[in-house]
This record gives C-alpha cells, structure tokens and sequence, in this order.
C-alpha cells in the first residue's frame, strides 16, 4: 500500500505519524506544507514540496499591500501551485490513498479537486475552530475558513479524529457521522517514561536542579495562548521562589513573547529554549515539575499532554473539549479555564506547594495513557482504516 500525506513537517507529531505507518511496511510520500528549514528529519518517507513556495514569500509584501486582493491573489496562486504538484504525483506514483493532516491551508482546498484516489481527512483541532476563538476575526477570513473546511470535507470519503466534540464538529460541517472514526495520536509510553528523568538535564541552561520547574512545549503561536501561561508565571513569582518556568518550543511569535516577559519584568523566571531535538524533549517532560498547556483549540488530549502524562508528570491543562474526560475527575491532573491566568498560577501554586499531589497525579496519569492512548493500538486502527479504502 501507498499513502500519499499532505500535511506540516515541522511538527513532531506529522513525523511520528508517518514513521509507525511506515515501519508497518507501508510506502510513504509527504507533501510537506512547511518551511524547509523547519522540518523534521522523517525516515522512510520521500519529501515533496513547491518549487515556487520561496517566490510565493518574496512576494509577501505586496500581497500585504493589496489587501483582501492580496489574500486572494496569493491563495489562489498556492492552491494551483499545489494542484499541480499533488496531481502529478498522483499521476507519476500512483498511491492507492490521499491522507490530509491540516485543513485549512491551500494544499488542503486543493486537494479537494482530486477525484482519482479516496481522500481521508484528519483535522487536528485549531483548523477546525479557529474563528471560535477569534484568530480570524474579520469577515472575509471567516467566510474563506467555512468555504475551504466544507469543501475538503465534502471531497473526503472518511475522517478521523481524536475527540468527539471534533466530531461533531466535522458533522456541522457536513461529513456524514459513519465516515468518522476517533482514533488517537498514540503514545509511546516507552519513549515517554519517567524513567527519562533526569535533573542534571537542565544544567545545560543554566538552571538551578533544586527549583520547580513548569514546563510548556505547545508552538509559540496564537492559537497555542502561551501569553496566558506568562501572565500566570508573573503572578505565581510573586507568591513563589524556587520556580522556574520553561517555554521550550518555537514558533511565530517567539520574539514577540520574549518582548512580553520583559514588559512585564519576569524574563528571570522564563526560559525559552527554543525547539529541542527528540532526545531532549524526551527528557524535559520527564525532568520537569509540571506540565501546562494553555491551548483552547485541541482536538483531543494533546499529543504533548499526553506525551507529559504517560511520564508520569502532573498537567495542567485547559478545561475544554475532552481534556476534563482523559483527566479522571481530576486525579490525573487539573484543570483551569482558557485565558484564565489566575486560576492556572492558584492550580500551579497548589501543585507546586505539594510534592505528593504531584506524585499522585503523575501515576495516575501514566496509567490513564498505558491503558487508553497506547500507540500501539491506536496504529492497528490507522492500518485498518486505510485496508478499508484501498
């Protein structure tokens, strides 16, 4: 069998994706709809992108100019631009199935002019509910949003998703509900383990081993809120020494979000990292404290919460979509509303004043992820789905 993917390199959980598929001896092509330069190294797979994506971004400027002219000029030029390219390579490599990932971008509307292969979408949450939390706030962003989202899903012949609400969400959209399959990211509870714990791991950026650390590693973009999680580390320094936090991600706005710890005087507490390779990920969700996650557009659990919960480090997280559901009442982490920065420093204050809550939580949480988030049966069910459509 042969997938053809669309979808962003530059996150972790593509790459991830795309090598369990491919270590079940399935052949694999990617059309990447990321920057080079940011993309992670995936094995077993053939990379393609546009050849005139950098013309696209010199001309940047002068589609900010235009306007709503612009806007529709250049997305116009993409969805051609990635037609041809997906077109031809259905011609050229004929695979037997087309998998979307990310399904508001141009690759993603151009897709759904392909008729030759069935075409499988999978959303991943802010794609679906960006104009719910204001991200496109104007007119024209929102009716280009509802219009791209219908279109690729009235051309997808299945879908999966990892939560329910997601679901309904794609049924408000028009996808019929037998076509939907919930199927989680999976994690490797082996890879993630708290046996990865390691405190030396934050000497190498200058942090002190006997201070809490709270770490977050969602992308430093809007969508992701992190400014929430800065206004709550202000906040928790006044109550609180001994604890550090830790943004270790890039993204967008990363300049503009060290702009903002220092506007508000607290770029002593904060530590960006910037993007850390597998290995170092590993071991800086088991090494720190605590885990938070200040998104308000996840699908399902988060691949990275989940990847902080099967380490067995208490989360915190945002009480929205199903994340209240993978939590337990609570025993596997806490709660807090989205944009809240208050009650996410009460909810880490309280964990960072009680080590055995701490533990507590952490164990449950493993257990949550090892009996019901376990990569391996969740790819049995990616590898079933396809068999279905070939």
């Amino acid at each position: 069998m042969k997938i053809l993917y669309v979808a962003p390199c530059d996150s972790i959980h593509t790459k991830r994706w795309i090598e369990r598929v491919s270590d079940r001896g399935i052949e694999t092509l990617i059309v990447d709809i990321t920057d080079q330069s940011k993309m992670h190294q995936i094995h077993n797979a053939t990379i393609y992108r546009l050849r005139s994506e950098n013309l696209h971004s010199k001309l940047n400027h002068i589609f900010f100019k235009l306007g709503f002219l612009g806007d529709f000029i250049k997305v116009l030029l993409l969805t051609i631009s990635y037609f041809n390219l997906i077109n031809n390579l259905i011609k050229t490599e004929r695979p037997d199935i087309l998998h979307l990932h990310w399904l508001f971008h141009p690759a993603a509307f151009a897709s759904s002019f392909i008729r030759e292969i069935p075409i499988i979408s999978t959303p991943w949450g802010s794609d679906l509910l960006i104009p719910e939390y204001n991200f496109t706030n104007n007119f024209f962003g929102k009716l280009k949003h509802k219009f791209t989202i219908k279109k690729v899903i009235r051309s997808s012949k299945a879908f999966c998703c990892d939560a329910q609400h997601m679901k309904n969400k794609l049924i408000e959209y028009g996808a019929k509900s037998d076509t939907i399959k919930i199927i989680y990211f999976g994690t490797d509870t082996e890879e993630f383990s708290p046996n990865n714990r390691d405190l030396s791991f934050w000497n190498a950026f200058n942090l002190k081993e006997n201070t809490i650390k709270v770490l977050s590693n969602r992308v430093l973009a809007s969508m992701y809120d992190i400014e929430t999680l800065i206004r709550a580390a202000k906040i928790v320094d006044s109550q609180l020494k001994d604890i550090h936090f830790i943004i270790s991600s890039d993204g967008p706005q990363g300049t503009s979000l060290r702009q903002y710890c220092e506007e508000l005087e607290i770029s002593k507490i904060i530590t960006f990292t910037g993007r850390l390779n597998e290995i170092d990920m590993r071991k800086s969700v088991a090494s720190c404290d605590i885990y938070v996650s200040t998104s308000p557009t996840d699908g399902g659990i988060a691949a990275s919460v989940a990847e902080a919960m099967s380490s067995a480090i208490p989360v915190v997280i945002t009480d929205f979509g199903d994340n209240a559901l993978w939590l337990k009442n609570q025993s596997a982490g806490l709660l807090f509303p989205a944009n809240d920065e208050n009650r996410l420093a009460e909810q880490i204050i309280s964990l960072a004043k009680d080590i055995k809550l701490r533990k507590t939580l952490g164990e449950q949480a493993r257990k949550i992820i090892k009996s019901d988030n376990n990569l391996i049966y969740e790819t049995e069910k990616v590898i079933t789905m396809y068999d279905s459509l070939k």
